[in-house]
């Protein structure tokens, strides 16, 4: 996918998940939970931010935060949705849509629009929580900080995801710009470790500027799930090697949803993907290795879908066993079920009548003989 495919994928996508916004809006005021539709605009705000971010739109991603973040407090309870906040949520829903429209026709922001979102974004002020300026200004210092100065960083690595990130060398061609994945990593949570790899670079003539080179090794402490991250790269996979390793504090988790899915017979990968551990793109990918492996071979002599997914680092090894547990007492049960039949009363009483009817039978033909 070339960068003017990505971009008009993200426009259609805005626009569905605008439309989503207003539907829930105008329905807000009806309802006695507005749970759901609280969290449906939420999820629509969030993504636009994010799939904003991988472009460098900033004045969308920049408005989208401030709405993300009042939303964010309405959803959990910090803040009442007034009349006056639906009214608002629905000028920012206005806003939204002419900043993709400009972004459609290649226009300029202008001058009327930004006086718009500043506007909006006084309003919602009042309604902000009290991070300092300082604490935003330390967080954005933290993602620019060497690997040497963030050794000491406030999660272990038990409790961050890992992420492995190699570009595709046509990255750049392709319009991408893999800081920003790292720039929006941040607003998902605390970058306490990132190491750049470096070993790819080539030197001299064989350097080329147009290409992308770019690799890091990241530790993120977040609560966002795995599919949350794996959205970040929806545009980049192709060509890129993305690995997502989840916090080894969450294997106990895995493992105790893995124990408490329903009991029917389904394979490793479906279980896996059931639990949250990997994402359907995950099992789609080793799928896709082993059959490369069994090519021309019998499929016995391919590697696992588990032991490819622990030897990618894509599932910790407990969890894999877990769900190999969960399969086969699923199997097991399945089994046992196979062996009873279940007959109804009235054929059963008939059945009877016969088997009695054939005993004297049987009787009457061994007195004739006899």
């Amino acid at each position: 996918m070339n960068f003017d495919q990505a971009k008009q994928t993200f426009i259609i996508e805005a626009e569905e998940l605008l439309a989503s916004m207003e539907d829930a809006l105008l329905a807000v005021e009806g309802e006695v939970d507005t749970g759901e539709s609280i969290n449906a605009m939420f999820r629509a705000v969030h993504t636009i931010k994010g799939s904003a971010g991988l472009f460098g739109l900033d004045a969308i991603v920049h408005f989208a935060h401030t709405v993300e973040s009042v939303l964010d407090r309405v959803r959990s309870h910090q803040l009442s949705l007034s009349r006056e906040l639906v009214a608002l949520f629905l000028e920012c829903h206005d806003h939204l849509a002419q900043l993709i429209g400009q972004i459609q026709t290649n226009e300029e922001e202008s001058p009327e629009s930004k006086q718009t979102g500043e506007r909006l974004i006084s309003h919602f002020t009042p309604h902000l929580g009290t991070q300092s300026a300082d604490a935003k200004a330390a967080s954005s210092a933290k993602l620019l900080s060497r690997p040497e100065d963030q050794a000491s960083g406030e999660c272990s690595g038990h409790d961050c995801w890992h992420l492995s990130l190699r570009f595709s060398r046509d990255a750049l061609r392709n319009g991408m710009d893999p800081l920003s994945f790292v720039r929006y990593l941040e607003t998902l949570g605390n970058l306490v470790q990132r190491t750049p790899i470096l070993e790819d670079i080539p030197t001299g003539d064989a350097f080329d500027p147009e290409s992308c080179y770019f690799g890091i090794e990241l530790d993120l402490h977040s609560e966002a799930s795995r599919q949350t991250l794996e959205d970040v790269f929806e545009f980049v996979h192709e060509g890129s090697h993305i690995r997502i390793i989840p916090p080894q504090a969450k294997t106990a988790e895995y493992v105790q949803l893995i124990r408490e899915l329903p009991g029917q017979e389904q394979r490793l990968g479906q279980i896996l993907v059931a639990s949250g551990c990997i994402t359907s793109k995950d099992l789609e990918e080793a799928l896709g290795s082993q059959r490369k492996e069994s090519a021309g071979d019998p499929p016995s002599k391919a590697r696992k879908i588990g032991t490819i997914l622990v030897e990618d680092q894509a599932v910790p090894p407990p969890v894999v066993a877990a769900a190999l547990d969960k399969q086969k007492k699923a199997q097991e049960r399945q089994s046992s079920e196979l062996k009873v039949i279940k007959v109804a009363a009235d054929k059963l009483d008939r059945l009877v009548d016969l088997v009695g009817e054939l005993v004297i039978a049987g009787a009457a033909a061994h007195a004739s003989a006899a």
